[in-house]
């Protein structure tokens, strides 16, 4: 019989095999061969061996099978059906006691799997096993009567986690040791519980998207500063909430169909042919792009108009001598302007739903933005060294 122990280095399939191979001495590049290799390596040292059982013990299971799927458990348990002289076992080792539920049912019955369950750490023993710990960690007489019984009875109400009371007191040490004092005392695990603490809520605020903490934010200065938010008005921001985005999203709904019905129409490869049968003068085409775009950016998102109308029209300005990031920026600044442009650019009923002014009130007041905008999108049209000076001074 061999067992072999993995750790949570092996957190991918590729690497779990890998690990296992070298456990029965040959190596195995950490990258590179494809996965199937490997296991046909591993087929291949258990089909040599004499007759044994092998027992393959995964330290939290679910890390594993979260990160790379439960085909890899399959598939080292079909190995059972192949191999006639090796008998596998897994011992799966997790905090999550339901991890099985998400698992494919083929997978669930090939297992045959069953449950031992651990109840959690007690006082007694986290405080035994502190006290092994500290032996090591720390010099005679350094902790002071009583800690580490606290620190035990701190990790046993929560849940019994032996991971936190050593975290605890490794804290508390590195409190004292920071203060130059000769003694951890039980003033310092409390403070360790609170620094603990504030630096796990600050790890999961830290790792939030931008967005997320952005949102954070404007609600923190919303109730501590401005004072402008209170729990008796949440509900009806909420709401306001609820239907300024539902009509953003409708308006960029609309713009992608619109986009659909294009490409599926062929519009795109037309429009490149009308362009060139009404002239081949380069800045006569780029202003029948121009007007293109502003209508087009009224209708469709950027994204989608970028992806369905440039590889059409970029050939066509290629052929006539027109350069790519000249293009590019023309192309890039059209749809910005054509977001803003009336009657239709969706960015201005965007604006309207958020502000909760009238359509009308807020072209009347961005008119004058919109002239200044097209002003100098006819200036890099007309003046294409202006727009190409940065690009010749770098690629030379």
């Amino acid at each position: 019989m061999q067992t072999i122990e993995m750790k949570r280095i092996a957190d991918t399939e590729y690497r779990l095999i890998a690990q296992i191979i070298k456990e029965f001495g040959q190596d195995v590049p950490a990258t590179g061969l494809p996965t199937d290799e490997v296991y046909n390596i591993f087929f291949n040292i258990l089909s040599k061996g004499s007759e044994k059982i092998l027992i393959l013990i995964l330290d939290e299971i679910d890390q594993l099978i979260n990160k790379a799927g439960d085909d890899v458990i399959y598939s080292l348990i079909r190995m059972n059906s192949e191999i006639n002289n090796v008998q596998l076992s897994l011992i799966g080792i997790s905090n999550n006691a339901a991890f099985t539920e998400a698992m494919d049912p083929r997978v669930k019955s090939s297992l045959s799997e069953e449950d031992v369950l651990f109840p959690p750490y007690n006082a007694l023993q986290i405080k035994d096993i502190l006290k092994s710990r500290a032996e090591i960690a720390f010099f005679d007489n350094v902790l002071e009567n009583g800690v580490i019984e606290k620190c035990a009875a701190i990790a046993a109400r929560e849940h019994g986690d032996a991971r936190r009371a050593l975290e605890l007191l490794r804290v508390a040490g590195e409190i004292a040791e920071r203060n130059s004092l000769s003694k951890v005392r039980l003033d310092h695990l409390d403070e360790a519980e609170e620094r603990i603490e504030k630096e796990r809520i600050l790890d999961i605020v830290r790792a939030q998207p931008k967005q997320s903490l952005a949102v954070l934010y404007s609600i923190l200065v919303g109730f501590f500063f401005y004072r402008e938010l209170t729990v008796k008005n949440l509900w009806e921001i909420f709401k306001k909430s609820v239907v300024s985005t539902g009509s953003i999203l409708i308006i960029v709904g609309v713009s992608y169909l619109f986009g659909w019905i294009i490409a599926q129409s062929n519009i795109a490869n037309k429009v490149g042919e009308l362009i060139l049968s009404i002239s081949k003068n380069p800045n006569i085409v780029l202003l029948e792009i121009m007007i293109f775009f502003l209508i087009v950016g009224m209708l469709m998102d950027p994204l989608a108009a970028l992806i369905i109308f440039v590889p059409i029209l970029l050939p066509i300005v290629n052929s006539i001598g027109i350069h790519p990031v000249h293009f590019g920026l023309i192309t890039v600044l059209n749809l910005m302007i054509g977001l803003l442009t009336p009657p239709i650019g969706y960015l201005l009923y965007v604006t309207a739903s958020i502000s909760g002014e009238k359509v009308e009130r807020i072209i009347q007041e961005s008119l004058p933005f919109i002239s200044a905008l097209l002003i100098v999108l006819l200036i890099c049209i007309f003046w294409p060294s202006m727009v190409m000076y940065l690009p010749n001074l770098v690629g030379r």
